[in-house]
Parts: structure tokens; sequence; C-alpha cells
């Protein structure tokens, strides 16, 4: 279905549904083809979402290492985020910063 969509003419929708097809290359257990796409989109999109789910996946493989570079990005973004930004995403940044400090603990 994704794959029908015609491009958009905003990047930024053109980055939220390559993350949505991500996200569906996940769940159908295609970590490579997913993680390759959340890297990608994460060197474009702000905020940390890419990353934060790179990172998750990254932890459910056993490649916790891995995941310490992403999350530790993530924390240098947040710091550059507006307040609503933070705000709507709270959650996935809190999770973020316990998560790093496990891995790094």
């Amino acid at each position: 279905m994704l794959a029908t969509l015609p491009p958009s003419i905003s990047p930024s929708e053109n980055d939220r549904t390559e993350l949505l097809r991500a996200r569906l290359h996940e769940e159908a257990g295609e970590a490579d083809r997913a993680l390759a796409i959340y890297h990608d989109v994460g060197k474009r999109m702000p905020g940390g979402e890419a990353q934060c789910r790179q990172a998750a996946l990254l932890i459910s493989l056993g490649r916790h290492k891995a995941a310490l570079p992403l999350l530790a990005e993530v924390e240098k973004r947040v710091k550059r985020l507006d307040t609503f930004e933070r705000a709507n995403n709270a959650d996935m940044y809190s999770w973020a910063t316990r998560t790093l400090a496990e891995l790094r603990g």
C-alpha cells in the first residue's frame, strides 16, 4: 500500500512515509531493512523518533552497544528542540534518557 503512494512535494512528508515503511518492515521481521531506513531517515528528520526506533530495534536484537550512540544523539537533539516538540514526545524522550543511562550503567 505504501509503495503505491506518490511522493509528496514535502520532504518531511516523504520522511514520515519512510518512517512508517521502516515500522512495517520491523513488524514483518525484516530488521535489516528497517534499520537501514531508520538510519537514512534519522539523518534528515528533526527530533529523535527515527533514532529511538532504531535504538529500540537494536536493543531487541541484543545489539546494545550499537544503540548507545543513537541514544546519545537523541540526548543532544532534545536540548535543541522547542518546548512544544519536547512536550509532544515526552514519553519517547524519557525512554531514551532512561535507556541511555541503563546502557551506560
